[in-house]
């Protein structure tokens, strides 16, 4: 209700964008696991703001203290290779560091030279999948809906390196983007558009559903989703790597064998006694809506 709404204060969350930058870049789910598990539940009240990307930069300072400062020294370099800029602040000795990576979060996620791969397209919707998945609300940038480029024209126009994810359409343009399935925007939209439906229809994603971070093998992301009122759990499992990952059951969750499971990505059921193994193609993510425990024979 609105009285609700007035009281309530949301938080945002900046070391999301870098971090799950940085997981799906080199396929290493450690350090976003190892932040995640540390965050703790937002009082009464207050929500989470989950967000990949915005008119400004993907900052760059909130990674201090969480990775390396050779894995974020890494991280710029491979974001100047894609056609992105940086912006730094100048120290006291006369050195620059990086505070700011100015680049479109699509691009952020494509391999150079191959902008429309299936494998683009699937990096940047498991990242977008993820922030949806996150306890909080999701806030969506427009130009990610589009799969938007590098705005490199209105870089030069401005001479503000942030215009180059601030690139607005007219209508004609836009049509004929979303209208040509070959092209990201035309393969990015509908497959988003569809899963934030699925997220709708589904409690365990309610701002107030609990967050488990789940230990999984190397190149694997998990969380626990619950709905407010237990109803319903979902756990999302995350494969951040180039390479299809395989994974037993067992190494998931012990009981995951006793219960019932419902894809509700890929819309598939299975009793989790059939389940041997799960496979995730590169960068696929599972929602697990789990069911009830099979009764013992």
């Amino acid at each position: 209700d609105r009285r609700r709404q007035r009281q309530m204060c949301i938080r945002d969350r900046f070391s999301l964008p870098p971090l799950l930058l940085h997981a799906l870049e080199f396929g290493e789910s450690g350090y976003l696991t190892e932040w995640a598990a540390s965050l703790s539940p937002p009082p009464p009240g207050c929500t989470y703001f989950n967000f990949t990307a915005s008119h400004d930069g993907i900052g760059v300072r909130p990674l201090e203290g969480l990775l390396p400062p050779a894995e974020i020294d890494l991280l710029v370099e491979r974001m100047e290779q894609k056609g992105g800029r940086v912006s730094r602040r100048s120290n006291p000795d006369g050195s620059q560091t990086p505070y700011e990576l100015n680049i479109t979060y699509f691009d952020a996620m494509t391999f150079p030279g191959r902008t429309d791969s299936d494998l683009c397209i699937a990096r940047f919707l498991c990242s977008q999948t993820l922030m949806l998945s996150f306890q909080g609300v999701p806030g969506i940038y427009f130009n990610s809906l589009l799969a938007a480029p590098n705005w490199l024209g209105g870089v030069q126009e401005t001479g503000r390196d942030r215009t180059i994810n601030r690139r607005k359409w007219g209508e004609e343009e836009l049509n004929g983007m979303l209208g040509d399935p070959s092209r990201p925007a035309g393969r990015v939209l509908p497959e988003y558009v569809r899963r934030l439906r699925i997220r709708a229809a589904h409690p365990a994603f309610h701002p107030d559903g609990a967050q488990q971070v789940l230990r999984l093998p190397r190149g694997l992301f998990g969380l626990i989703r619950t709905s407010p009122d237990q109803s319903e759990e979902v756990w999302v499992i995350a494969n951040v790597t180039i390479e299809s990952i395989e994974v037993t059951p067992a190494r998931i969750d012990r009981p995951f064998q006793e219960r019932e499971w419902h894809e509700l990505i890929q819309g598939w059921s299975a009793q989790g006694a059939d389940l041997q193994r799960l496979e995730l193609a590169p960068y696929q993510v599972m929602w697990l809506q789990r069911g009830p425990i099979d009764p013992l024979p």
